[in-house]
């Protein structure tokens, strides 16, 4: 998304105190692998506006109102994949 700032500003809004806010995340840079696979596949998939790992977007998220994240990595794939759960202050 170009500007996920709004984006979570309105899911702030719309999300009870204490909601769940789930976003997944590829991690950019975590291996070899993830590397050349987001090569080849780039003329197929969506365009990515921002690259971030687990630690930057847990960062990003927390500046813009929710806490208590919680992570799950999946390294097991070609293109390891993070998924964060956090919490609406």
């Amino acid at each position: 998304m170009p500007e996920p700032e709004n984006v979570l500003a309105e899911i702030g809004r719309v999300l009870k105190p204490g909601g769940r806010l789930f976003s997944p995340t590829f991690m950019h840079g975590e291996n070899g692998h993830s590397q050349f696979w987001i090569k080849l596949m780039a003329p197929v998939r969506p365009r990515t506006f921002y690259r971030r790992d687990a630690e930057e977007l847990a960062g990003f998220i927390a500046v813009h109102g929710f806490g208590d994240t919680e992570r799950r990595a999946f390294r097991y794939r070609l293109i390891p994949l993070c998924y964060l759960a956090a919490k609406r202050i």
